[in-house]
Formats: structure tokens, sequence, C-alpha cells
């Protein structure tokens, strides 16, 4: 990598964390970070979604509060935070809803099994992004649990639908989240913080 980098003009990371870990590497060009963008003609605020048709189609009451996950369930991306934080919780008025696949799906959902919160966590599977939009809307909170993003897209993507944030204080997370003001951080893999 630093081979070609280095024959390069100049460097860009999605982060200021990355564009750290470029740096950290000694590459000879410039290294910046410029995010990712979302398209906000898609994935902004929009009343009008009909949240109690979401919440019907996938079994969740429509009087709870929904905390969602969008991505690939693989163990870095530690959901098993969030559901045990759940458990500890003990309320019957919230749910997570894990939309996606993965690695971990078959481990996660024999965690749910064995901590008796087939009710409050839901797996729904791959989303097509045609239906993000209006599923980012449907719902209460957004997390990211994950100890290893560089950038969370989907994070970006509920942000531009005005939805709260719970996410770790892992690696570029926190780079998203201003404490009390668009969400919480927790400390990474603390499940009583993220609980709290």
């Amino acid at each position: 990598m630093r081979e070609v980098y280095d024959h390069l003009d100049a460097v860009v990371g999605p982060t200021r964390t990355a564009a750290e870990m470029l740096k950290k590497v000694g590459l000879k060009p410039p290294v910046s970070s410029i995010s990712c963008g979302v398209d906000i003609n898609l994935f902004h605020l929009d009343p009008s979604v009909d949240r109690v048709a979401w919440h019907a189609g996938n079994g969740i009451d429509p009087t709870h509060k929904v905390f969602l996950f969008v991505g690939r369930v693989d163990r870095e991306k530690r959901l098993d935070v969030i559901i045990r934080a759940i458990n500890l919780l003990d309320r019957e008025d919230i749910e997570f809803v894990i939309a996606g696949n993965g690695a971990a799906k078959t481990d996660l959902m024999a965690l749910v099994k064995g901590l008796g919160l087939e009710e409050k966590v839901r797996f729904t599977g791959f989303i097509p992004s045609t239906d993000l939009p209006s599923v980012l809307n449907s719902i209460d909170i957004y997390t990211m649990p994950s100890e290893a993003e560089i950038l969370s897209i989907a994070s970006l993507q509920a942000m531009a639908c005005a939805r709260p944030m719970l996410v770790a204080d892992a690696v570029a997370l926190p780079e998203l989240v201003t404490a009390n003001g668009n969400g919480l951080l927790f400390r990474s893999n603390a499940v009583d913080e993220a609980a709290r």
C-alpha cells in the first residue's frame, strides 16, 4: 500500500481517525480527511412515513421505542453489547431491531433465545437500500456498538434522518456524535454503560 500511496500527490481518509492512521505509517504525500457523503434527497427527516405500518409489519408494538442497527452482522459490530444491555434494563417498552446478515447472526440469535429476549430483539435480515430511508424514519434511536469503525455510512444515513445515536466510543465513531447533542457515547464493550 505504501509503495502505491507514496507515488500520489495526496491521500484522503474518510475520517480524521483514518487519516491519522495513514499518517502514522509515514506516508510521503499529505494526508487529510473527507467524509463520505449521504444523499439527502433520499435520507432526510420524513414525517409522512407510516411508522405504525412498519412496526406492524415487523411485529413491533407501535408504542415501543425502537433501537436499530443496520449492517453486516459480524462479531466486531458487538451487537451482543446492545442485546445484553436490553437484558439488563428489563423494560417492556423497548425493542432492538437488527437489520442485516453475517457470520455472527446465528450466535446472536442463540444469545437472544438464551436470555429470553425474543419479544425484545428482532432480526429482519437484509433491508434493501430503497427501503432504508423509510425504515430509518420509522425507528427512534440508531445504534452502532462496533469496536472497529473507520466510518459508519449507516450511521451517517440515520443522522441525516434526524435519528439520535447510541454509539460506542471506539475508533472513528466519536467523530459522529456530540454527547447530549445528537446522541450518546458509551465505553466500547461496556454493557452497563450502554444500558445506562
